[in-house]
């Protein structure tokens, strides 16, 4: 399931990563980290990572936008889901 990715920010900074998971639907995607260890409670200090993997897939598959990003808590068995429509990717 683990997609690699290689972009650039609007500054030129490379941007590498490496999606866990991604979910494909007729109206969009759901990009999908999984984490282990922490609190389980808010996306926190990963809210930028997300942001970023988020940015560079509008930027490969913009006719299957991302909805939304999530972060599964492996440890505490919790997916926690925000809404990325309107959010500046």
């Amino acid at each position: 399931c683990e997609i690699p990715v290689l972009g650039h920010s609007p500054d030129g900074a490379e941007i590498p990563g490496m999606i866990d998971l991604l979910a494909i639907g007729p109206q969009g995607c759901l990009l999908i980290d999984h984490k282990t260890g922490g609190a389980g409670a808010g996306l926190g200090q990963y809210w930028p990572q997300l942001l970023a993997y988020a940015g560079l897939l509008e930027g490969i598959s913009p006719k299957k936008p991302v909805r939304g990003a999530a972060i599964h808590w492996m440890d505490h068995g919790k997916l926690e889901i925000v809404n990325t429509v309107g959010v500046n990717v």
